[in-house]
């Protein structure tokens, strides 16, 4: 699933910042739940029933999820 693909059929808000040396995908998914990356894939599981996959660029990435808010930080190579 693409971001905007993710935002635009869930209607959810999500941002992307782009810096120096990474790009940081937040979204507030509205409720708490648990989150992995596995190899270049974000797991996301929320706590009423939801599962989401995210493609990453690249399998060197973290994601935590604190209020309800998804951050995926994807480290950027030269």
């Amino acid at each position: 699933m693409q971001l905007q693909q993710f935002a635009r059929e869930s209607e959810r808000f999500v941002r992307e910042y782009e810096y120096a040396d990474e790009t940081v995908v937040a979204a507030d998914l509205g409720e708490d739940g648990s989150v992995d990356v596995v190899g270049d894939t974000v797991i996301v599981a929320l706590d009423g029933g939801d599962q989401f996959e995210l493609a990453l660029p690249t399998d060197d990435a973290t994601a935590f999820m604190n209020n309800g808010v998804l951050t995926v930080s994807v480290e950027v190579r030269a």
